[in-house]
């Protein structure tokens, strides 16, 4: 009689694991090597998804509290670049200075000439 007694709590014990999840008794030799389908697992496994989403939670917080930090410093930046004078088209270029360009290359080769000419007239002499 306590044999039976026994085997119907094995019996509900093992009905009770295979609701659970785990499917096999600890002591029965036929654990397979997968046992994620545990109901521990599953806890476990909520448990460090649980743990992910808080860290990425406060990692977002941080992240728009730097934005609004952001946005506030653009703000008041933004009073020092109020235009005063409205800005106008020029009426002409000014830059390339044409005029000036060209002055420089006539003086420039125009030195160059008298660079040579004196060059010509030292070696003419000392010949």
């Amino acid at each position: 009689m306590l044999d039976e007694q026994i085997q119907a709590l094995d019996s509900q014990i093992s009905n009770v694991r295979q609701r659970l999840g785990s499917g096999a008794s600890p002591s029965s030799s036929s654990l397979k090597g997968d046992r994620k389908d545990t109901l521990s697992f599953r806890i476990a496994d909520y448990s460090e998804l649980a743990l992910e989403e808080e860290f990425a939670r406060e990692l977002y917080v941080t992240s728009l509290a730097g934005l609004e930090t952001a946005r506030q410093d653009a703000d008041s930046k933004s009073l020092y670049l109020a235009t005063f004078i409205p800005p106008t088209l020029s009426e002409s270029a000014q830059y390339p200075n044409r005029i000036l360009y060209s002055i420089a290359v006539f003086l420039l080769l125009a030195g160059s000439w008298v660079v040579a000419v004196l060059m010509y007239y030292n070696v003419r002499d000392r010949t």
